[in-house]
């Protein structure tokens, strides 16, 4: 066998290596064609001294990236090049949306860091990366996470530039409960808590609601605008508390206590608010009690953290119903001991939420939107905070220079204590969820129809006592 012919077998198993080399750094379809002849010329000129010092498939690789990144590439065909059944990998990119996307990702990169992640990609060890460029395995890892964390922050930035696009484009409203994420919450139109999300649904104009809560706020905002489409991210997106509360069981217990008023945390059901007289938020949960004559009857629910604090500060005698949030359930009394002994001066901010033996810790006790409030009015303290640790992202972008440290719960692998249901929800999948349209939050006509009044009337009471 000549050694031309030897050589067209071997081009016939690596081309497709070539090919997406000088895709990689192609302008256009007619560039990559050139650069692969370029590639293969290149390598032809040194076959006959290959000796096997390396793997044939990282010779290729290290002569066809050479050509490439060269800035003296000649740029010109070589006829006699063998080009019969060549991988067309721009055609692959064209069919595939999420390679096509990564791929001209890679090409904002330079030249070099185009290198690197191309041999990344190619699912090459950190060794054999070290051999092909020449370089050290250090360089490689170093170099590596680098090019990562780039290739990361521009996937963000686009994603980001997508969600807004498309968000205008359907005339859409973004809503972000203060547990979400921080790159959630910053995206979302609005950031609030259970109140304010509930607030800004009842007055949007958008033809469709994205809520970036859990379940319980989507059907809320369904409830108070059924002729608008109401989406979430995840619909598995629950709530502990909300699951605490089946509404058959709920409703029987209601059954079985006539002549009480009911009244609900926003954490409900939307079948739960529909046996409700009205519904409260943790904002305005102290406000709306005591609207109620001091004999009345009361049945308070679900949380019985929540309803045990509004009894102590109200000198009520409110019928609780046994249910909790596992976030709130679990702050850790002994470890919030432990840092205030290490920060005297700090504040305690706690969730009504939370257990009797936290609150009585705590010098500062309200709504998440309240112990917001309380921080940025006293930037110049520190802080202990003793609710979802989501809240830290908007604390901190309101108050820079203040120390915010979160409360731990009793699990000790943990430093601060999160919502799983509300970290469900990611950009990409807002992303996906704006663009389908779906999941989409649907609500019965008739449980729907019982459950406006009730968030209605909390609605009506809390402009009136200018909440």
């Amino acid at each position: 066998m000549s050694i031309e012919q030897e050589f067209a077998d071997k081009l016939v198993q690596y081309k497709h290596i070539i090919y997406k080399v000088c895709f990689m750094y192609a302008d256009n379809k007619d560039d990559v064609n050139d650069l692969y002849q370029e590639s293969v010329f290149n390598i032809w000129k040194s076959y006959q001294s290959f000796r096997g010092e390396s793997s044939f498939t990282t010779w290729v690789y290290r002569i066809s990236l050479n050509t490439c990144i060269s800035d003296f590439r000649k740029k010109k065909k070589h006829d006699y090049v063998p080009l019969e059944q060549q991988v067309d990998i721009m055609e692959d990119c064209e069919r595939n949306e999420l390679l096509k996307e990564m791929y001209s990702l890679i090409k904002r990169l330079n030249k070099v860091d185009r290198m690197f992640i191309l041999l990344w990609l190619d699912e090459k060890s950190y060794d054999e990366i070290a051999e092909i460029t020449g370089t050290s395995r250090n360089n490689v890892a170093i170099k590596l996470h680098r090019i990562k964390e780039k290739l990361k922050n521009m996937i963000m930035d686009n994603l980001i530039e997508a969600i807004r696009q498309l968000k205008q484009k359907k005339n859409a409203v973004i809503l972000g409960h203060y547990y979400q994420k921080g790159e959630i919450q910053d995206i979302a139109d609005y950031v609030g808590d259970s109140l304010a999300l509930a607030q800004w649904a009842a007055r949007t104009e958008a033809d469709i609601i994205v809520m970036c809560g859990v379940h319980f706020m989507g059907e809320t905002a369904k409830v108070l605008c059924p002729d608008k489409k109401v989406l979430v991210p995840d619909m598995a997106a629950g709530c502990s508390l909300a699951d605490s509360c089946p509404a058959d069981k709920f409703s029987q217990f209601v059954k079985e206590h006539p002549g009480y008023t009911v009244i609900s945390y926003v954490n409900t059901t939307a079948a739960v608010k529909a046996v409700t007289d009205v519904v409260v938020t943790s904002t305005n949960a102290k406000q709306i009690v005591e609207s109620f004559p001091k004999d009345e009857k009361i049945i308070f629910g679900p949380d019985r953290n929540l309803g045990n604090y509004i009894n102590s500060v109200t000198g009520r005698n409110m019928l609780l119903w046994n249910g909790a949030c596992h976030v709130h359930e679990e702050f850790s009394v002994e470890k919030i001991v432990e840092i205030k002994q290490q920060h005297p001066d700090a504040v305690v901010l706690a969730h009504p939420e939370c257990k009797s033996t936290v609150l009585k810790l705590a010098d500062v006790v309200g709504s998440t939107a309240a112990l917001l409030k309380y921080a940025v009015t006293h930037p110049e303290k520190s802080y202990i905070v003793a609710t979802e640790s989501g809240i830290l992202h908007e604390m901190r972008k309101q108050c820079p220079q203040t120390t915010f440290i979160p409360a731990p719960p009793n699990d000790s692998t943990c430093a601060c204590n999160e919502c799983g249901y509300m970290r469900l929800n990611t950009l990409g999948k807002l992303y996906d969820c704006l663009k389908n349209e779906s999941p989409e939050i649907k609500v019965d006509a008739e449980i729907a129809e019982k459950a406006v009044k009730p968030i209605k009337r909390m609605l009506e009471i809390s402009a009136q006592l200018g909440l």
